[in-house]
């Protein structure tokens, strides 16, 4: 997509690859994240689409407030392809508007010198279309494990989710840029940056 006004990045990469994290960077002080898992949870909260998630899953996804379950939910969709769309098809389109309305307002309000997607299905998504370029945060399978055990979840589980997106290596071949995510803090730094200034306007 050509530039308009404001860059919009995409950022993608594997689970516990360290994705939000670069995004963050890459926004800075001055630029939008718009993150989709946030968008994702805030759908959960929707009292007609939690309604629906009920009634196609059952009264076991919810916790003890009667809110969604998240983990619940989780454990049980990513065990089946065909729950897993099931409810894909009750919350993303209410994720897509958010975000799309997020997008247009970043891009077209001039007050950010970046707006920053990160999507983990961006690819899948169909997000590709709408961003300038897309950046790819890989890092080691140990390193990405090493993170998500901080979210409660084992290697199988890990496995599981990764199953349910594209293969890295398309997420890989999709990408304007690969940030590699293997060493500290001071890398990933440059390597943001770096992007930034190749997208802003009037460079390249």
């Amino acid at each position: 997509m050509a530039r308009e006004s404001t860059p919009v990045i995409g950022v993608t990469g594997g689970i516990g690859s360290g994705k939000s994290t670069v995004a963050r960077i890459l926004a800075g002080d001055t630029g939008l994240v718009i993150d989709a898992d946030k968008w994702g949870h805030e759908a959960l909260r929707q009292p007609e689409i939690a309604a629906r998630v009920i009634a196609e899953f059952g009264h076991g996804v919810l916790s003890d407030d009667n809110s969604i379950n998240r983990k619940a939910l989780g454990a049980l969709v990513f065990h089946s392809p065909e729950k897993r769309a099931a409810l894909e098809a009750i919350v993303h389109p209410w994720i897509r508007q958010r975000i799309a309305s997020e997008l247009a307002r970043g891009r077209h309000s001039g007050e950010y010198r970046v707006v920053v997607l990160d999507a983990p299905l961006l690819i899948e998504g169909g997000w590709k279309d709408h961003v300038d370029a897309i950046v790819h945060v890989d890092a080691p399978f140990q390193q990405r494990l090493e993170r998500v055990r901080e979210r409660g979840w084992d290697e199988e589980m890990l496995k599981l989710r990764e199953k349910a997106q594209i293969p890295l290596t398309e997420k890989r071949a999709n990408a304007d840029y690969v940030i590699n995510n293997s060493g500290g803090f001071e890398s990933l730094c440059e390597q943001s940056q770096a992007i930034v200034k190749a997208l802003e306007p009037g460079d390249g």
